[in-house]
Formats: structure tokens, C-alpha cells, sequence
């Protein structure tokens, strides 16, 4: 059986992961085990490009939204399936879908698959903190004073179910990876997070690419 690789980062504020220990992350997820990952690349409508038609790709963008509010809601019934570490984790409100959050998180994610990257910033040196506040989203102005800064953005390639995508950001390494930004993110589970209820999700598939299919999670707040 074919391996399917999550490689999943993020860079946010330093008292997340730093960057040795995600390259570490990054190394070290990896499922043998979810064939239909495997061969559901095939069952996907492509246009001229190569590019998927975003209808296809709409209902597991909104199986990540609705599974992740699930989680959110009550970890610790997560616990088996995802991580141990859910067990702990305070249950937090809903997070509501916001339109600019949307638009920018499905740039990112088509450009990633276009341009061949992986990474919060471009190859033009913008991070998503530049976008967000592009699309709409207005942040506080210390946070978009450094073009390539990112502070709210998860991202991932390589699984085409929204569930799955989801799980593997919020395990997150397991018990080796020490910072767990990714989850932190996601679930809120420290102050400068717990704050972040608007949401907005992207998700690209090209054939041609890398990693196939590729995701940005940005979970926001506009200011302090």
C-alpha cells in the first residue's frame, strides 16, 4: 500500500513551536493505514488546468468545519480516536465560518497547489497575516507590519477527507511533539487562542503537485 503523507506547520507566535521542533512534525506524520485516501484522488473532476472544480472539493471543507466544532465542543470524546492528549483539554465554544476568513484560506490553498509550495509565506514573501487583512479581515496594525508574519494559520497537504486532515493537525505529532501548535490552534487551547472564533477554510487540489491536495485552517481574531 501506497503511504500518504500529512505535512502539516505553523508558524505563529514564539511561544508556539519552534522551528527545529516543526521540521521535526513535519518529518514524522505519516499514515499507511487510510486506502481511500489513496484512491480517491482519481474521482475528482479536473479542468483544463489540472486544477479541481471547487464544487468537488466544497462538501469536505465543510465535513473539516462541522468535525472540528465537534471536537471543540468535547474533546475528551475525541480522545480514542485522535490523541490521548484530548483528554485534558477544556471543551470551547463554536467557531463561526466568516466569509474573508474563507476567501483567503482558498487563495492560499489554490496558490500552494499552483506555485508548488508549502508554507505561510509566498514566494513573493507574504505571509497570511497580509492576506487576512487583504480579504477583509481587519487585524491590528503591529500585526500586519512585518509583510511575511503569520499568526493565524494551520496548514496541511497530502489528504483529500476534511476529517482526516483535521484529526492529523489536532494530533499533531502525539506525545513527541512538545509545543503542539497546531493543536493549540485549532482546539484554543492556550489565552492568545482561545480568543479566535471566526474561521474560514481552503482546500486545492491539483494532480500535477506534490502533495495533490492542500489545506489552510485560519481560525482569527482581529485584535488583542
Amino acid at each position: 500500500m501506497k503511504q500518504t503523507r500529512l505535512l502539516s506547520a505553523i508558524l505563529s507566535l514564539s511561544l508556539l513551536c519552534t522551528t527545529s521542533s516543526c521540521d521535526e512534525v513535519i518529518d514524522s506524520i505519516f499514515d499507511e493505514d487510510d486506502e481511500t485516501e489513496q484512491t480517491g484522488n482519481d474521482s475528482h473532476q479536473t479542468n483544463n488546468n489540472g486544477d479541481s472544480d471547487k464544487s468537488d472539493l466544497a462538501p469536505e471543507v465543510e465535513s473539516a468545519f462541522n468535525y472540528l466544532n465537534s471536537v471543540r465542543q468535547n474533546p475528551s470524546n475525541y480522545a480514542s480516536k485522535i490523541t490521548h492528549h484530548l483528554s485534558n483539554v477544556n471543551a470551547i465554544g463554536k467557531l463561526t465560518w466568516n466569509e474573508s476568513l474563507g476567501k483567503a484560506a482558498q487563495m492560499k490553498a489554490e496558490d500552494m497547489a499552483k506555485r508548488g509550495y508549502f508554507g505561510h509565506v509566498d514566494p513573493d514573501g507574504y505571509g497570511m497575516n497580509y492576506y487576512i487583512n487583504s480579504f477583509g479581515y481587519n487585524l491590528s496594525s503591529d500585526w500586519i507590519s512585518d509583510k511575511s508574519s503569520n499568526f493565524f494559520e494551520s496548514i496541511a497537504a497530502g489528504y483529500g477527507s476534511g476529517k482526516s486532515t483535521v484529526e492529523q493537525l489536532i494530533e499533531d505529532g502525539g506525545a513527541d511533539n512538545s509545543s503542539a501548535g497546531h493543536r493549540r490552534h485549532l482546539l484554543g487551547i492556550d489565552d492568545f487562542y482561545a480568543g479566535c472564533y471566526d474561521i474560514g477554510i481552503g482546500m486545492a487540489y491539483n494532480p500535477n503537485s506534490t502533495y495533490k491536495y492542500y489545506w489552510s485552517f485560519l481560525i482569527a481574531k482581529h485584535s488583542f
